[in-house]
């Protein structure tokens, strides 16, 4: 039984009590990303916009490793529960203390005069961290009839009022709380609650007025991630889509061509009750037939499964697309249901309910391409009769080895409306131009490193999974986990470095199996040892070959940590990432195994 088997009958007994976060002491820094967990993510780098839903970009990835503790407050009086001391107004505007909208009492800010800066602040005093990052909130509130004013904003700022690092707004009517991360480009910043437009554009206008309550500015542990640019083409998305098909419960919708067939969608006649779509032939002497829209794939084992019901119509074919080499099959929908023959596919059938049977094709992709689903009536070209036919119900088209233990059908309406219940989520990183990053982490106190990723890699190129510093091959204490053999080629595999003071380079490499040919979906580890000049590189919890050439001496270091690229400007990542632990540690068989087994149930690797 391999370590990875192991782990999971440990964390079954014991109720699945393992995390990541078990990796961290208080000596060990780095980093857990978790694509599930959807709290930790947001749609811009502030951390003002949350991620609420799939196909959303993800800008800000907050780190799990030290369970977001927070550090010391350092606001003073943000509760306001008996005066507003330690708040300076601008002269445009008041600041008292008010019960009104907040029993337990409130800032109020009221414009007095036009034309002026319409905020108070404070001055949080030199208690930054320069690269540390801060989590601020404040409950906030506007009345409609407040004139001219959208909102009120919370923003920080270093030195005098030039612009904002970061800006939380609100809207009318309602009390919300306000949420910014933020990282300290000063050891001194002073914060700012502000009366002003809604794109934060203009000043509050004469009698204007806002209340802000429960202030507060704390450090944020952990290492975020998140995308410089601020431009959301750059971002990765989060996703959960399997299902290659669209209007997958409304085949009469235009994104399904028909070929001599017209479709209508029937309430109840589903093999549960639900609608089923009736393919009905027209007269022509010609093939009857429906397409669905195609999706540009790679080589690989796809599986088609779609529920069929003879409406006199009992020998349907269905075809696999736009591969190389496109497969097929035909069933007999008669008796208990049979293959009535194939052709580059394995298939499958069985009864279902109401008279359908679930039907199945297989098809293995030596070449990629368009891929699309096509159903036909018959596999002849025969004399239609305008009244016979056939039901189609939940037809789904996925890559065979992605992400197991999923429910077998997933419901997609358009590009952003599917199911997502029992899918597993990820992040996508596109291939070409997304990318995440941190700050500096410090691991400059050791010489040892694990890292675990739940990765798929889509296509045979080399691509960043993450990469401490820059670029490893010039950087000391650093080190590069990738698909891809080795940074000059491709390859069926997934490798690991890293670099002491010495060699020149990190050219020693170790290498998981050669197995994992994409796309294929894996959870892939490393160790390193500098001292010890050892890596080991894990895929699907069995070790490859070790890289043992000298790495030199010396610590890791203290650079950001790159996902998805190499410093956000090559070896992009074409792939998903369903989960990423990094720990500056000498991780035991055991952490290793159950680091493991944690990710796979993420990933559904094996």
């Amino acid at each position: 039984m391999r370590l990875s088997n192991i782990a999971l009958a440990v964390s079954a007994q014991y109720g699945g009590l393992f995390k990541p976060s078990s990796l961290f002491t208080t000596d060990v820094n780095g980093a857990w990303y978790d694509p599930s967990d959807f709290s930790t993510m947001f749609q811009d780098v502030a951390g003002t916009k949350p991620v609420t839903a799939v196909e959303q970009p993800v800008g800000l990835m907050l780190d799990k490793s030290k369970e977001h503790v927070l550090g010391p407050e350092l606001v003073t009086n943000g509760t306001f529960d008996s005066n507003v001391n330690g708040w300076t107004p601008q002269v445009s505007v008041t600041a008292s203390r008010d019960t009104s909208i907040f029993p337990s009492g409130a800032l109020k800010i009221q414009v007095t005069s036009a034309g002026g800066s319409t905020y108070v602040e404070q001055s949080l005093g030199s208690n930054f961290i320069v690269g540390r990052a801060y989590k601020a909130t404040a409950t906030v509130y506007t009345a409609s009839s407040t004139p001219s004013i959208a909102g009120a904003a919370i923003s920080f700022v270093s030195g005098s009022f030039t612009g904002a690092t970061s800006v939380a707004q609100s809207q009318k009517d309602i009390a919300q709380t306000l949420t910014i991360y933020f990282t300290a480009t000063s050891t001194t910043h002073s914060i700012y609650l502000t009366i002003c437009t809604l794109d934060f554009m203009s000043w509050g206008s004469v009698g204007s007025v806002a209340y802000f309550d429960n202030i507060s500015v704390r450090e944020l542990s952990g290492n975020r991630a998140f995308n410089p640019s601020g431009n959301s083409a750059n971002f990765p998305v989060l996703s959960a889509r399997y299902n290659l098909l669209t209007k997958t419960e409304q085949l009469s919708d235009a994104v399904w061509s028909k070929q001599n067939l017209s479709v209508a969608e029937v309430a109840g006649a589903g093999p549960d009750g639900t609608a089923a779509s009736l393919l009905t032939e027209n007269s022509a002497s010609a093939c009857h037939l429906v397409d669905s829209a195609s999706n540009t794939v790679s080589a690989g084992d796809y599986s088609v499964v779609a529920y069929l019901k003879p409406n006199g119509r009992t020998l349907p074919l269905i075809q696999i697309k736009g591969v190389t080499p496109e497969g097929n099959a035909t069933f007999n929908l008669t008796g208990s249901g049979s293959v009535q023959a194939q052709s580059n596919a394995t298939a499958s059938i069985e009864p279902a309910s109401n008279g359908f049977y679930k039907c199945t094709v297989n098809v293995t992709a030596t070449a990629g391409g368009s891929a699309y689903l096509r159903v036909f009536l018959d596999s002849n070209t025969y004399q239609g009769d305008g009244v016979k036919g056939l039901y189609v119900w939940h037809p789904d088209l996925r890559v065979a080895n992605d992400a197991l233990n999923q429910p077998a059908y997933q419901r997609v309406n358009t590009a952003t409306d599917y199911d997502t219940v029992g899918f597993k989520p990820y992040l996508s990183f596109n291939g070409v131009n997304q990318w995440l990053q941190t700050n500096g982490i410090n691991f400059t106190y050791g010489d040892k490193m694990f890292v675990s990723a739940g990765v798929r890699r889509l296509i045979d190129s080399v691509g960043v999974i993450c990469e401490l510093s820059a670029n490893c091959n010039n950087y000391s204490g650093s080190f590069l986990c990738l698909g891809g053999s080795n940074p000059a080629g491709t390859g069926n595999a997934f490798a690991s470095c890293s670099r002491g003071t010495s060699p020149a380079s990190a050219d020693q490499f170790g290498y998981t199996q050669s197995a994992f040919a994409p796309p294929v979906t894996a959870v892939v580890s490393a160790t390193h040892d500098i001292a010890g000049s050892l890596t080991v590189v894990y895929g699907n919890g069995t070790a490859g070959a070790n890289g043992t050439g000298s790495k030199g001496i010396g610590n890791f270091g203290n650079y950001p940590l790159y996902i998805g690229a190499r410093n956000g400007s090559s070896l992009w990542f074409n792939g998903r990432l369903y989960g990423l632990v990094v720990a500056g540690k000498a991780a035991s068989a055991s952490e290793i195994a159950s680091t493991e087994a944690w990710l796979n149930q993420k990933t559904g690797a094996y």
